[in-house]
């Protein structure tokens, strides 16, 4: 029993005390040992798991209504959420995901909580729909996957930490957006992504390549003090607002290229490499705003040495069309 699947039926809603008893390792003598969820399809009402131990969990398609608590619950293999509804408050603090955990195109309607969870396999939330969301303090170890992800709340990846790749690529955010004091030890990728608010990069560090091509900030964006390690590809974006790039670290290729500047921009204190790009084949680290504008007013006097000349041939590739998934995508 304590090595099958539990399975439930899908409607009605089915009480849960008596099962969630021997989930707690607290109790050696009820404790069920490498336990199998399958609550495919199922309605939760007030589900609370938290303290509890599961080996796989399948919530596909599932409906959690009332508050669903995951707190400090420990998948030690893979966990599904795929299509799942959570129709008012998800808490997921301290959760820890040993194997892989999928919430691709779930809904949260409430708010979602997933501060200082632990995810050690590969996470989706592709094309995920998320209300006030904090993943603060979260730590992904390996690629955490949020393509095409919608965020119409607050959202915050305060202090969180991506050891894999980061990828974030055409996602949405409708409300602020806080990433202060993010670490990304891998690729972070926020290609053609939406931040139709403020968005804040304050004092985050993207220790690998990181992408905003084609990215659009409707509100103000702050970089302040953020340190670029490797390539900074902030190229072909649009800052309608204000852009802050004070104090910010450039140690590998920054390449604003195209880009456009619809409010200020200010790069007080930041530190650029001091070679300016001069196309194919200029080593790194270099600087490129070729084809950039300043819409909002004049360029700020640390970038205009790295302005090309009136008469002189742009190196930029010239307008093309945004590219494609940067990675396949679940």
């Amino acid at each position: 029993m304590t090595s099958s699947p539990v399975p439930l039926p899908e409607r009605p809603p089915t009480p849960l005390p008596s099962l969630t008893h021997h989930l707690h390792t607290d109790d050696t003598a009820t404790f069920w040992h490498n336990t199998d969820l399958d609550l495919t399809g199922a309605l939760l009402i007030d589900l609370d798991l938290t303290d509890c131990t599961i080996r796989t969990a399948r919530f596909d398609n599932a409906t959690f209504t009332g508050t669903a608590r995951f707190n400090r619950t420990t998948f030690t293999s893979d966990a599904s959420f795929t299509e799942a509804t959570f129709t008012t408050d998800a808490r997921f603090h301290r959760t820890a995901f040993s194997g892989t955990a999928r919430f691709t195109e779930a809904t949260f309607t409430g708010t979602a909580g997933f501060t200082e969870a632990t995810f050690t396999g590969g996470t989706w939330f592709n094309r995920t729909t998320f209300c006030d969301t904090s993943f603060a303090e979260a730590t992904f170890t390996t690629d955490a996957w949020f393509h095409q992800a919608t965020f119409t709340g607050e959202t915050r990846f305060t202090r969180s930490t991506f050891t894999g790749a980061a990828v974030f690529d055409k996602a949405t955010f409708t409300s602020a957006a806080v990433f202060d004091k993010a670490n990304f030890t891998s690729a972070a990728v926020f290609k053609q992504a939406t931040f139709t608010s403020a968005a804040v990069f304050y004092n985050a560090t993207f220790a690998g390549d990181a992408s905003f091509t084609w990215a659009t900030f409707a509100g103000d964006a702050s970089f302040a003090l953020a340190t670029f390690t490797d390539i900074a590809g902030i190229t072909k974006v649009t800052f309608s607002g204000n852009a802050w790039f004070d104090g910010a670290s450039f140690d590998g290729a920054a390449d604003f290229g195209e880009t456009v500047f619809g409010g200020a921009a200010s790069f007080q204190g930041a530190t650029l490499p001091t070679r300016r790009h001069a196309g194919p084949g200029t080593p790194a680290p270099w600087v490129d705003f070729s084809r950039a504008r300043f819409d909002g007013g004049e360029a700020p006097p640390e970038v205009r040495p790295f302005l090309p000349e009136p008469d002189e041939a742009d190196p930029s590739p010239g307008d093309g069309e945004p590219e494609g998934d940067p990675l396949p995508t679940r």
